[in-house]
């Protein structure tokens, strides 16, 4: 299992949300490349392996981790929101259109319509903008809502995402279990 030794020798480096986005990688691969292991496969890993260096942050990164995510932002952005009380999204489910098209939104919550979108710096080119203006819109033909999260609101304004998020959902019928918590505390995301 060379990739999961790999990633237990990245885990004496690497804070874990990224250790989470690195395992993340590992069992999904993105839109190019196919997934290099399993979770299955890092959860006997973690059985044969007990004490080594760099087990068990690799451990708590693995009760993080989820198929699915496309982007290390993907990650940070799921682990900022679940840590502020957000329920688990769906990551990057197929939404179909009328026209045909699929929509596939990064982080879902179908319960509720809401879908959350991370836009890196490639969303600045003026062709990316007119294409997800127009996300948008096919967002709203199917009766979702969605927020855009942009980089730098990630990384140096994580609790203006939450509050975005938190605000859509509660629109649209979530009830808080109590006051969502300040990602403020969200300090590992830079």
């Amino acid at each position: 299992m060379p990739t999961w030794e790999t990633c237990r020798s990245l885990a004496l480096v690497l804070s874990i949300p990224d250790l989470t986005a690195v395992i993340d990688f590992v069992v999904t691969g993105d839109r190019g490349r196919n997934p290099l292991s399993t979770l299955v496969e890092l959860d006997a890993f973690l059985l044969s392996t007990t004490r080594s260096r760099g087990i068990s942050p690799l451990r708590r990164a693995r009760r993080l981790a989820r198929q699915g995510a496309w982007s290390r932002p993907e990650t940070l952005l799921r682990l900022v929101l679940l840590d502020s009380g957000i329920p688990e999204p769906e990551l990057n489910r197929p939404l179909a259109h009328p026209s045909g098209r699929q929509l596939i939104p990064d982080l879902a919550w179908p319960a509720y319509r809401v879908a959350a979108e991370y836009n890196g710096i490639h969303h600045d080119e003026p062709e990316q903008r007119v294409h997800d203006l127009r996300r948008i819109d096919d967002f709203t033909d199917i009766g979702w809502t969605t927020v855009n999260v942009e980089r730098t609101e990630l990384f140096w304004h994580p609790d203006s995402a939450v509050t975005r998020v938190a605000g859509r959902l509660t629109e649209r019928g979530w009830a808080p279990p109590g006051r969502h918590r300040s990602a403020k505390s969200a300090s590992w995301l830079r």
